[in-house]
């Protein structure tokens, strides 16, 4: 049989594991529900540092003067500023195409409608695109020149990125 003095110091075992337990559990929600909280995605105007990043790895990579540097970041100033209605637009449209999509019985007309703006607009922004290279690349030199190219790749949504390509060849 169990003494008395036994049958405490179990209990009390048993309250500090229990203690433990919910402390631990505590922890782990805390962890979880502050990890949710810093997965929200801020929108893409609002991320300097991933802008400022990318300029820096560019201005480096192509061993941009100052003065380069300066007009660069002039050239990328006005080429969001050319673009930001442009991109409103097309988030617009996706939205009443996504809200015509979810309603009962959608209008084929409409979101047809709609598809051909948005692909008016992506035109219309990749010309903005190509004209900001061509600028860009205007103020490098014959040098800065031959590294535009990962560049130009890398910014072009359609191709593979350059260090993509020579990770697939290293495999085989």
């Amino acid at each position: 049989m169990i003494s008395e003095r036994s049958h405490k110091t179990l209990i009390a075992i048993v309250v500090v594991l229990a203690a433990m337990n919910i402390a631990t559990l505590g922890t782990i929600a805390f962890g979880y529900f502050n990890q949710q909280k810093t997965k929200v995605q801020t929108p893409r105007t609002e991320r300097p540092l991933l802008r400022d990043k990318a300029e820096r790895l560019m201005v480096r990579e192509l061993n941009l003067t100052p003065e380069q540097a300066e007009e660069f970041k002039s050239l990328r100033d006005e080429f969001r500023t050319e673009t930001a209605p442009v991109m409103q637009q097309i988030r617009q449209l996706n939205k009443e195409i996504f809200d015509e999509l979810s309603k009962e019985t959608p209008s084929e007309g409409v979101l047809i409608e709609k598809a051909d703006k948005v692909g008016l607009l992506y035109g219309e922004h990749r010309a903005l695109t190509v004209k900001h290279m061509l600028k860009v690349r205007g103020i490098c030199s014959p040098e800065q020149c031959r590294h535009l190219p990962m560049f130009f790749r890398n910014m072009n949504p359609d191709q593979e990125p350059m260090h993509q390509s020579r990770m697939r060849r290293n495999r085989r």
